[in-house]
């Protein structure tokens, strides 16, 4: 997960994207480009506070970045899968 979050904050949608599963990468939010495009376009790139496990299949992400004026001190739900000896991630709940 502290990849996938390294990833976002250099903008390269190509590396975070592929933390993602398979059935989902390059679609909406999970599209290579638009990663790299919104996460390049802020002010203060974003900053990871803690990262920890919920449980097995779910992981909290604490993080900062600034687009504008406001700071967004955001939360993440995370939710993985595993495929294999791997995990993905499946599902993102983010609060800003």
């Amino acid at each position: 997960m502290e990849r996938f979050y390294r990833a976002l904050s250099a903008a390269d949608g190509r590396s975070a994207a592929a933390f993602v599963i398979p059935a989902k990468r390059g679609i909406g939010p999970f599209n290579e480009i638009n990663i790299s495009r919104f996460y390049g376009s802020f002010q203060r790139p974003l900053q990871i506070r803690s990262i920890r496990p919920i449980d097995a299949s779910l992981v909290e992400a604490k993080y900062s970045y600034r687009v504008s004026r406001t700071t967004c001190e955001g939360t993440a739900i995370v939710e993985t899968e595993r495929i294999g000896r791997e995990t993905f991630i499946r599902r993102i709940r983010a609060n800003c």
